[in-house]
């Protein structure tokens, strides 16, 4: 493990390649599902005031799961969401020389891929993607909870289109020294539906 500073008060605390190798060598057989997918160091330190306010938002939405029943099964990144995604873009491209690398996949194709993962799309072929999508059991039944959070950089087309997704939306307002907030009442994704 290693620490990274986040700012003048707060500290996160990230994998190093040792510990995520230590954890990829102690897996247990699973069952048929995905397995979980670990991280090491800080990929995007510009997001990392986001990613630690999107472990909160995680960290209420397991507790409010496990209060109904769930068993959480699996966490799955907006990146590896999208890196699954580009497999599929780039899929007639693999092994081949003339490819100039463009996916040549029409709006139709990108829709029934997003409606076979879950996730929306419009007539254009634009999928939207969660910060993060919890994969859950209650009674033996799979579920899955996409969550995003709203930070006051979200404005225009790219804020309505995450109020639009049918994610849990989370709020964070920032104070004049840029701490988080933490979530606002669900008043303000009324307004934005």
């Amino acid at each position: 493990m290693q620490t990274v500073r986040l700012d003048r008060d707060n500290t996160v605390v990230t994998l190093t390649k040792e510990g995520r190798g230590l954890l990829e060598s102690r897996r247990l057989a699973d069952d048929s599902r995905e397995r979980q997918a670990f991280h090491d160091s800080v990929q995007k330190p510009r997001e990392l005031k986001h990613d630690a306010e999107l472990y909160r938002a995680y960290m209420d939405e397991a507790e409010r799961l496990r209060d109904e029943g769930a068993n959480i099964h699996r966490v799955v990144l907006e990146n590896d969401l999208k890196a699954e995604y580009q497999e599929f873009l780039q899929e007639r491209n693999r092994d081949r020389d003339d490819s100039d690398g463009r996916p040549d996949r029409d709006p139709l194709e990108i829709q029934d891929w997003a409606r076979e993962h879950d996730l929306p799309c419009d007539d254009q072929g634009h999928v939207q993607f969660p910060d993060v999508r919890i994969e859950y059991d209650i009674e033996g039944r799979d579920h899955t909870l996409d969550v995003e959070v709203m930070t006051p950089h979200y404005r225009g087309a790219h804020a309505a289109a995450k109020s639009g997704s049918g994610f849990r939306l989370y709020f964070i307002a920032r104070s004049g020294g840029g701490r988080g907030g933490g979530r606002t009442p669900s008043i303000i994704e009324e307004l934005l539906r």
